[in-house]
């Protein structure tokens, strides 16, 4: 419901609106007050009179829907005749009127109609009246309209639509509680889905961490079995003996006299062995 719905139906004498309401709401906008009908700002000293509708807020931040001891100071300046909205700023299906209920009744206040708003900040409203007599005012019906009542049939009609509105909001309540644990189950199921998972990715990633680190060790173990052959090999007189001939190989003029002696030795009973051969035959043409 907007809050024009709720509010129009009863500024039937009313010549000014007051706004009590918290600093963090702005209700201009969404008023539309008629011709005729003024809108100020409560300066909180002026007593509230008949013609005057006054506009509270009760809500769980006080930033923006106001204090509720300046709601009770509003209700006490309120005096016979006049009449006002109170606003719920708390969600869910049901507000805690049951705070305010007491007051509302020291102060001699009838909440004449009670509906929900479809607002960011304002989930229900109610409308209420300062009576002046000890006689109750007839109750307002589904569309805002004034049912036909008075005295005794009044307060009847009040009692049985309050046990029968108790029996409706009781299974309001009963749903929403149920729904309340179904909705927190839920969540418990879908955390420890998603604990599970967690844990099934973190051994995961500690068995590749394991695969990984064996991997590294025998890598290095290769390493250093090839290490050791390499220092093997350079330690040897073979790769030595190989080294002095590349290096008499590249520069001979300058690395031969450095070879050892025995090798020296060694490669010219070599070559002497390969020429042998190639002057033997010679030897044999010039024999006859």
């Amino acid at each position: 419901m907007r809050l024009t719905d709720l509010l129009h139906p009863h500024l039937d004498g009313v010549t000014t609106v007051v706004d009590a309401t918290g600093r963090g709401l702005g209700l201009a906008p969404y008023l539309h007050l008629p011709d005729g009908v003024t809108l100020r700002r409560d300066d909180g000293r002026r007593a509230l009179r008949e013609g005057d509708l006054v506009l509270l807020s009760y809500g769980p931040d006080p930033t923006v829907h106001g204090t509720e001891e300046a709601l009770l100071a509003a209700l006490r300046r309120l005096r016979p005749g006049a009449r006002g909205l109170l606003l719920f700023g708390h969600p869910g299906p049901e507000p805690p009127y049951h705070r305010l209920l007491d007051d509302l009744v020291a102060q001699r206040c009838q909440v004449l109609r009670a509906a929900p708003l479809d607002y960011v900040h304002l989930h229900a409203g109610a409308v209420f009246a300062r009576l002046a007599a000890d006689e109750l005012l007839p109750p307002h019906d589904w569309f805002g309209r004034p049912v036909p009542s008075a005295g005794f049939a009044t307060t009847l009609r009040t009692a049985d639509e309050y046990v029968l509105a108790d029996l409706a909001a009781r299974t309001l309540r009963a749903r929403h509680q149920d729904l309340e644990r179904r909705a927190e189950e839920a969540e418990r199921a879908r955390d420890a889905v998603r604990e599970d998972g967690l844990a099934d990715r973190l051994a995961a990633t500690v068995r590749e961490k394991e695969q990984l680190a064996s991997a590294l060790r025998q890598a290095r173990d290769r390493v250093q079995v090839l290490q050791a052959r390499v220092h093997m090999l350079e330690g040897s007189t073979s790769l030595k003996v190989g080294r002095a001939l590349v290096s008499a190989a590249r520069a001979p003029r300058r690395e031969m006299p450095g070879l050892p002696r025995e090798l020296y030795g060694l490669w010219r009973t070599r070559s002497a062995r390969k020429a042998a051969p190639a002057a033997r035959p010679a030897a044999a043409r010039t024999a006859p």
